[in-house]
């Protein structure tokens, strides 16, 4: 019988593991690089500009989706791959590869019917953009033949990657995975070679782009499985059945985060190519793509670093070196930023003229937005040590926060400085966006590594209390916000801390409460972390904390007077709960009310008033409430997610922005109001069904906090804007724009320094939130002033410019409470607490 063997012992440091795996990898993409942009060159010179801008703009289509639908197994395969290797767990480690090919060929799949799907609207905006995909030039008219499209895109089926990459990495077999980093660029480079020899035009190209892509995606996969099978694991891995539905704990969300995290990463990569596309067309791309081959030389090397670097960090947090990780990765950040700003001054100095001598004229922009790209790719090699980090810890949603940040940044940036500068703006942007990426993963990297060690240094002793277990007492047929009630107050406990996954026994101590008895949010939180409790409400026991079934069935429901000869302490709501409720900035009473007593209707009003913020603008404040409980009340009749809610919003607000920008205003307001009615309506839905979630917040406010500037953006086109600094209408929007991004800092240092946001502070600073100058005050004004050009013809210029000079009022208000907080010696509390 063959025993497999896990083992990857090495006699080297974890200091020249990194080197030696780095130094392969970067070797590897550097050829790759250097083939990349040999084969540009002669495709440049044996095709049209605009047929090779068609070819790279098919290339990276496909390869956005593929980026887009595909789980990262091999981050899940080293992440939790790397304690089954430490403990010898052939059958666990077997069944987590397999689960790793499954989400490959799911990916596969959904990429390419989203790829197909999602091209209907790329020719919808072909005919919005009339430069699209070859139309001005005639040559090739791509979005004539959706038969090319889907050939090239049934790439994709095929590319089963994650898992395969996983095995090589987990078993430190970079040397193989170095090899295969140049069979795409190698194969395509020779298909380059014999079409431009054969003068097959832009359909032969097009096929060594193809077959290069073919061969890379089917070799992969035999590789690994030459390697399991070396390691003889390749048949319990065949054997093993690993559920995709419901692999061990913490895989999926795991995976979910790190297919976000590696979706905003492809962002980078692809997102400017389809961006430079839409805006400048097909020529140009051309272009940017040959500046990108140049930075390639330098920032594939650096994107593989966290591929190499990361199983070392893991094998570093397992047995327990984390506190040399920060070193380790800060020397190779700084080591990786010299190298990239060195290798920029060489091709901003040398380049041009190399490159001027092998292409024609129509590349010559290519070199200085080059000595742009190149600079980005050095801030991202920075980056590239510490974005493994936030895995390594099992934080991966922080990497989220920094790519994600950086990906809105170099947006932003894109459109904006297209309009201003023209075809610099994607290296600009560039820098911008990785700036910013950088700044915000240095941060969270060390914030995670420093937990960990202080978790070390206090003998692995962790802040966390175990959930108490919960139980119901009674019975009901009633239902409130579309479920039963006892699947409601099973997910309200859930939601305040509980533990509600597997039934208490007789003597397990635990949170037990009356299931006709409706805690309010707050109170159920603070009740589930406390002991030795009786919850009292109209001399009626109602809840009890650390108590067993037996003590649960014989007191709860019971008068007050049934607690004597227990050891448990009568309490009222009051006593558990001061009412403060931080996150929607207001003080509430906190409540417990019985439905056999209190109809239904008037307790869904009570949950429903206690979930809307405190201090929140005017139009939300006062003229959304009452549509908006029969609103949500119908939703979740309907059984409708927050998410679903929050995505028919999302829709709203692309069709908002494409109204602004039309001039179609009365479409516009319309969109725009149903859009922040609905972004009222998830969250209430969300809090009062017990549904709110991290990802579901994330993905409301990441919305809420991206889309205002482009709103502004479209409000300046409707109204006929043109750039230039001696338009006051211009001037009007990039200070508003400055003023978005100023305030949000002012409130985040406040909120850094304080604990508490800035609007709470004094009673002054809540009630400016009524009017503040952020998205529905300034929706307001602008709708006023359009209304009233009826009567005057400047009336929306005038409207744009005051939210200008509102939005720079309410700021110099809210900096006057910084100083003001930082002057202030003593510890500063919200009104609201007092």
């Amino acid at each position: 019988m063959t025993i497999p063997h896990l083992d990857i012992a090495s006699s080297k440091t974890v200091g020249k593991r990194i080197a030696a795996n780095t130094g392969l990898m970067v070797g590897s993409k550097a050829l790759a690089a250097v083939l990349g942009l040999a084969s540009l060159i002669i495709a440049a010179k044996s095709i049209s500009i605009t047929a090779l801008g068609v070819i790279f703009f098919l290339h990276s289509y496909h390869l956005f989706f593929a980026q887009l639908a595909t789980f990262q197994a091999w981050q899940t395969i080293i992440r939790f791959g790397m304690d089954d290797v430490k403990n010898n767990d052939v059958n666990s480690l077997s069944r987590l590869i397999q689960f790793g090919y499954k989400l490959d060929v799911l990916s596969a799949i959904v990429a390419f019917i989203g790829a197909l799907l999602c091209y209907k609207i790329v020719l919808i905006f072909g005919d919005i953009f009339p430069n699209l995909l070859g139309r001005e030039a005639g040559e090739s008219d791509v979005s004539a033949s959706f038969g090319m499209v889907a050939l090239y895109c049934s790439l994709l089926i095929i590319r089963h990657r994650g898992a395969s990459i996983g095995v090589f990495r987990l078993f430190d077999r970079f040397d193989v995975l170095a090899w295969h980093g140049v069979v795409m660029t190698g194969v395509r480079f020779i298909g380059v070679v014999i079409a431009a020899l054969l003068g097959a035009g832009m359909e032969g190209f097009l096929l060594a782009w193809f077959v290069g892509s073919l061969v890379d995606y089917l070799s992969l996969p035999i590789l690994a499985a030459r390697e399991l099978s070396k390691r003889n694991l390749l048949k319990p891995v065949l054997q093993a059945k690993a559920s995709i539905r419901s692999p061990r704990k913490g895989v999926w969300p795991f995976v979910w985060k790190a297919n976000v995290d590696s979706t905003l990463a492809a962002s980078n990569v692809h997102l400017p190519v389809l961006l430079v596309m839409f805006v400048f067309g097909p020529i140009w791309v051309s272009v940017y793509r040959t500046a990108e081959e140049i930075a390639k030389l330098l920032s594939e090397g650096f994107k593989l670093l966290d591929q190499v670097i990361y199983p070392e960090l893991a094998k570093m947090v397992s047995v327990g070196e984390v506190e040399k990780i920060w070193r380790l990765v800060m020397r190779a950040a700084i080591i990786l930023l010299g190298v990239g700003l060195l290798a920029s001054l060489f091709i901003w100095l040398f380049f041009g003229t190399a490159l001027g001598a092998v292409l024609s004229e129509e590349y010559m922009e290519a070199a200085p937005l080059a000595s742009l790209l190149v600079p980005a790719a050095a801030l991202l090699g920075m980056a590239a040590p510490l974005y493994p980090v936030l895995y390594a810890t099992d934080h991966p949603e922080r990497a989220i926060y920094a790519r994600g940040a950086g990906v809105i940044i170099y947006i932003i940036a894109f459109f904006a400085l297209s309009l201003t500068i023209g075809h610099m703006a994607p290296g600009w942007a560039a820098i911008a966006g990785n700036v910013v990426a950088v700044g915000l993963v240095m941060w969270l990297a060390k914030q995670a590594l420093d937990k960990i060690v202080k978790q070390e240094q206090e003998g692995g002793v962790s802040d966390e209390v175990p959930a108490p277990g919960f139980g119901l007492i009674g019975d009901s047929k009633a239902r409130i916000w579309g479920l039963p009630l006892r699947e409601w107050q099973t997910r309200a406990f859930k939601k305040a801390g509980a533990d509600v996954t597997l039934p208490l026994a007789v003597n397990d101590i635990g949170i037990w409460h009356n299931l006709d008895w409706v805690m309010s949010a707050e109170l159920s939180k603070s009740f589930a972390v406390t002991t030795d409790l009786a919850l009292v409400e109209n001399d009626t026991i109602v809840s009890l904390s650390g108590a067993t079934r037996s003590e649960a069935e014989a007191l709860i429901g019971k008068s007050a007077d049934a607690l004597d000869g227990y050891d448990f302490k009568q309490v009222a709501a009051g006593d558990v709960n001061d009412g403060y409720i931080k996150s929607l900035r207001k003080q509430e009473t906190p409540y417990v009310l019985d439905t056999k007593v209190t109809p239904i209707l008037d307790i869904m009003r009570q949950q429903f008033k206690s979930s809307y913020k405190g201090i929140t603008d005017f139009v939300t404040k006062w003229f959304w409430p009452i549509p908006a409980f029969y609103v949500t009340r119908f939703c979740a009749f309907i059984k409708m997610s927050p998410n679903q809610v929050t995505t028919i919003g999302f829709f709203l607000m692309l069709a908002a922005t494409w109204f602004f920008w039309q001039g179609q205003w009365a479409l516009g307001f319309a969109c725009g109001w149903m859009m922040t009615f609905l972004d009222t309506v998830d969250g209430k839905l969300a809090r009062t069904t017990m549904t709110y979630s991290y990802w579901g917040n994330i993905y409301d406010h990441g919305i809420d906090l991206v889309h205002p500037p482009f709103w502004y953006w479209a409000w300046f086109v409707g109204l006929g804007g043109v750039y230039s600094m001696s338009e006051p209408l211009f001037i009007a929007l990039i200070a508003i724009w400055i003023g978005y991004l100023v305030d949000r800092i002012i409130e985040g240092i406040f909120m850094r320094q304080h604990g508490f946001h800035i609007h709470v502070w004094t009673k002054f600073n809540s009630g400016l939130r009524f009017f503040i100058a952020r998205r529905n005050p300034n929706t307001f004004i602008m709708m006023i002033g359009i209304m009233l050009t009826l009567v005057w013809a400047d009336a929306g210029v005038w409207a744009f410019l005051l939210i200008a000079i509102w939005t720079w009022i309410c700021i110099a208000a809210n900096f006057v409470s910084l100083i003001a907080g930082w002057l202030v010696k003593r510890p500063l509390t919200s009104w609201m607490d007092a």
